[in-house]
């Protein structure tokens, strides 16, 4: 019984991946960890009301509400991992524990939420954590640990560099907003070490987003070691 209900799961996350999005609006993940079981089911049905969500959960018994659509992320095969990443525009995390914090922070992707979330900065996708459950509540200022406040405070400090945003949960429709406002407006950068680094992997064609730059450098490259760029198209 369990195998076919594995393979009911991953036919889902298949269909899913397969799905034609080239119209579609901008598509935000809501990555729901397990070690983080304190989730906010009204903030994320009032997001959905303005943003196509999905949520991604790693807990079997997560009960979802039947207007979100649901992934589990622990049943996604590692070679559809990558389409999962291609297929969202911004990550947003509601809540993480410390050791999601540290263990981000330190590139240690042994869990499936941590992997999915460092490939989706990798891939420069704009990654929103929830920071209501780290930073230190207002009662504890009488009884202060410096030195494990200064660690976290480091490990936020070393992932706001990497490009990742923190935001509290009231606070987050509005950061979402702007973030996705922001990456519109983004031009992606093709240089010819781009170029050399493709070709050394042993591709021969790249396609890159319609608004990109390519510079005269990266074309003389392209040129002179066969790479072909194809722009993509707007629909």
């Amino acid at each position: 019984m369990r195998d076919y209900v594995v393979s009911i799961v991953k036919q889902t996350i298949h269909e899913f991946l397969q799905q034609d999005r080239s119209n579609r609006a901008e598509q935000i993940l809501v990555l729901l960890p397990e070690e983080s079981s304190i989730y906010d089911m009204q903030h994320l049905n009032q997001l959905a009301a303005t943003y196509n969500l999905t949520l991604a959960v790693t807990n079997e018994d997560f009960q979802p509400d039947e207007n979100v659509p649901v992934i589990n992320v622990a049943r996604v095969a590692e070679n559809e991992r990558k389409l999962l990443v291609n297929e969202f525009d911004l990550l947003y995390v509601p809540t993480i524990s410390h050791g999601f914090l540290a263990k981000l922070s330190l590139l240690i992707d042994d869990t499936k939420p941590i992997w999915l979330t460092l490939h989706m900065l990798l891939e420069g996708k704009p990654v929103i954590l929830g920071q209501d459950q780290i930073i230190r509540k207002r009662s504890s200022l009488f009884f202060p640990k410096p030195s494990i406040e200064k660690k976290v405070q480091n490990y936020m400090k070393q992932l706001m560099g990497d490009g990742v945003t923190f935001c509290s949960q009231n606070k987050v429709a509005a950061k979402i907003s702007s973030v996705l406002a922001k990456e519109k407006n983004r031009r992606p950068l093709v240089l010819a070490k781009h170029i050399e680094e493709l070709v050394r992997d042993g591709e021969k064609e790249v396609t890159i987003p319609a608004q990109s730059i390519v510079t005269p450098m990266a074309k003389d490259a392209a040129r002179e070691l066969g790479m072909a760029i194809k722009k993509e198209t707007k629909k």
